[in-house]
C-alpha cells in the first residue's frame, strides 16, 4: 500500500507490507492500523510521517455519537508476520486470508465426489476439485443455486489483468459459463480438448463461473 496515494479499486488488501524488503503483517481481529503515531483525534488533511512505527488500532471508538472513547476489559488479538525479499501482493493477500479464514474440516460424502458409492480418491489427489489455479489468484467453490452446477469465484491478487487457465473437473466433456455475481449466465466459455478453459480476470476483481458436468 502507498499511504500518500488514493486507494485502488476493490476492497482493502488482507496483508500489509511494512518495509522494502521486509515483513508482511496481518491481523484477523484488528484490521485498522496507524502509521507514525497513535490516534489522537487530530485528523490531518495530508499524510506526514517522521518515523517507521506501525500501531495496531484495536478499538475504533472515535465516532460523533454517544460511544465511549475507551473500553474496559481483556482483549485478545492475533497477528501474523512473514519475511518477504520483495513486495508480493498475492503472497500478502494469502497471508491475511489464511489468517482470517482458517482451514475448515467437514465430512466427505459420495455426493461430494459426484459418485454413487464410497470410493477412494486417486493417489496423489489433495482436493476434491483441483483447478490448477496459479498463485496469483485465489478461488472459492460452492454449489450453484441451480443445484447442478459448481459455482466458482476467482479473485485476482496482483493488481494486473490476467487470463487464467483452469482445469475443468469433468475434463473435455464439461462445460462452463461466465456469469454475473448473482449467477445469471453471461456467455459460454470454451473448454478445450485438454479439459481446460481460459478465464479473463481484471485487476483486483472477482470473476464468477458456473461449471457444468456436461454440455
Amino acid at each position: 500500500m502507498a499511504p500518500r496515494l488514493p486507494p485502488g479499486p476493490g476492497p482493502p488488501d488482507h496483508g500489509i507490507r511494512v518495509s522494502w524488503p521486509g515483513i508482511a503483517w496481518s491481523s484477523s481481529e484488528a484490521p485498522l492500523f496507524t502509521i507514525g503515531d497513535i490516534v489522537r483525534g487530530r485528523w490531518p488533511d495530508t499524510f506526514e510521517v517522521g518515523n517507521g512505527y506501525l500501531f495496531s488500532w484495536l478499538m475504533n471508538n472515535h465516532w460523533p455519537v454517544n460511544t465511549a472513547p475507551a473500553q474496559e476489559g481483556p482483549l485478545s488479538a492475533r497477528f501474523a508476520f512473514t519475511p518477504m525479499p520483495a513486495f508480493d501482493s498475492a503472497r500478502s493477500s494469502r497471508l491475511g486470508r489464511e489468517l482470517r479464514v482458517p482451514a475448515a474440516a467437514s465430512w466427505t460424502t459420495p455426493l461430494d465426489k459426484a459418485d454413487a458409492g464410497a470410493c477412494r480418491l486417486p493417489a496423489g489427489c489433495r482436493a476434491l476439485v483441483d483447478l490448477g489455479a496459479p498463485q496469483t489468484v485465489q478461488s472459492t467453490e460452492a454449489t450453484a443455486r441451480d443445484g447442478r452446477s459448481l459455482l466458482l469465484r476467482v479473485q485476482e491478487l496482483t493488481g494486473e489483468q490476467q487470463r487464467v487457465r483452469l482445469r475443468h473437473p469433468s475434463g473435455p466433456a464439461g462445460a462452463a459459463t461466465l456469469a454475473y455475481g448473482d449467477e445469471r449466465p453471461l456467455r459460454p466459455i470454451e473448454v478445450d480438448n485438454e479439459g481446460a478453459f481460459e478465464l479473463p480476470v481484471g485487476a483486483w476483481s472477482v470473476a464468477t463461473v458456473l461449471v457444468h458436468p456436461d454440455h
